[in-house]
């Protein structure tokens, strides 16, 4: 399981890496990418310290996560 951080808090706990890597792009979509640096980071759930856990983060299933079309 791997947990998606922004500014080092938890936000969400997806059950793979490529879940989490596509959640990771849809909060990006709206950065601007020239100017700002990205808040989002990834990290094994289980190498969390006390710090960056958040008891009420959501979890999501890559099959939970559906693409929106463009």
């Amino acid at each position: 399981m791997f947990t998606v951080l922004k500014n080092g808090t938890g936000v969400i706990d997806c059950q793979d890496l490529q879940t989490a890597i596509r959640f990771v792009q849809t909060l990006e979509s709206g950065l601007d990418r020239a100017t700002q640096h990205s808040p989002y980071t990834i990290m094994p759930t289980d190498s969390l310290t006390r710090d960056q856990a958040y008891l009420d983060r959501v979890q999501v299933s890559q099959s939970e996560l559906v693409e929106q079309p463009e």
